[in-house]
């Protein structure tokens, strides 16, 4: 008896995971190759250009993270993945902060002038106010009216703050040097208030804030002057004088002359004293 095994085969039960459909992020407005980020779930993705998330069907929170000194439009995603790839744009723009310049000094009124890295602004209040990005910065104030600024010019930095800068403006008061006494066209100079202001003709103008100062005559060499310092304060007018000194050659010849002056009366007087110890 020939017995026959039947042998059925079913195949065997096996799942697929469930499908994976991107969740793409799309920065627009940050400057080229800087970085930003998303986070969802406890997972960060960084990039310096789209941020590509891959999630099953479902909802999902999203969360782009801030950058300093730049605004999103949107901070919060909730994303909803129903069986297709999804798109999310993100807009940024730059925070501008708060620049004020305030000056004192000035009478009511009186228009001023600051410029920050070629911007030129004009006030007729105590203050004048920029709005800038993050970055660094230089300025410039202009003398008003007979006064001077302090301080005239400088740099700053924003930071993600708002930034103060202080001016005052200060009486300007006019000294002049005048020389006397000096060769035409010698270089001569004043040392004041750290400041060395030189010439080639006989005055020199010093426009400065009141105050008392001392100063120095810068004068060229085989000169000297009077006075050569001082202190000065308010409006002045100096007059200074050159004086040359001897060249050397007739200082040594000066010398020599006196030498044999002397040798030569020496010798006289031990010849009288000779002469008379004879008779």
């Amino acid at each position: 008896m020939i017995s026959l095994l039947l042998v059925v085969c079913f195949p065997l039960s096996h799942s697929s995971p469930p499908p994976q459909y991107s969740v793409t992020f799309t920065e627009h407005g940050l400057p080229a190759g800087m970085d930003w980020s998303v986070s969802e779930g406890g997972k960060t993705k960084t990039s310096t250009g789209n941020i590509v998330f891959l999630e099953q069907n479902g909802s999902y929170m999203f969360t782009v993270n801030p950058i300093s000194g730049y605004r999103a439009s949107r901070y919060s995603y909730e994303v909803n993945v129903t069986g297709k790839n999804v798109t999310e744009n993100v807009y940024w723009g730059e925070v501008y902060y708060n620049v004020t310049f305030v000056e004192s000094g000035l009478s009511p009124g009186t228009p001023w002038n600051v410029s920050v890295s070629g911007e030129l602004k004009t006030s007729v209040t105590t203050f004048a106010i920029f709005h800038l990005p993050n970055g660094s910065y230089s300025y410039s104030v202009s003398p008003v009216n007979g006064t001077l600024p302090s301080p005239s010019s400088g740099t700053f930095s924003v930071s993600g703050s708002p930034v103060t800068i202080i001016l005052r403006f200060n009486v300007v008061v006019n000294i002049t040097f005048l020389m006397t006494g000096l060769p035409a066209n010698d270089r001569w100079g004043v040392s004041i208030n750290n400041t060395t202001y030189y010439s080639t003709n006989p005055f020199i103008y010093v426009d400065i804030r009141n105050g008392s100062y001392t100063y120095k005559i810068i004068m060229p060499s085989n000169y000297y002057s009077s006075p050569s310092s001082g202190k000065v304060s308010g409006n002045e007018f100096i007059f200074v004088n050159a004086y040359s000194y001897l060249p050397w050659e007739i200082l040594i010849a000066f010398i020599v002359v006196i030498d044999v002056f002397i040798a030569f009366r020496i010798r006289r007087t031990r010849a009288s004293l000779r002469k008379n110890m004879q008779k």
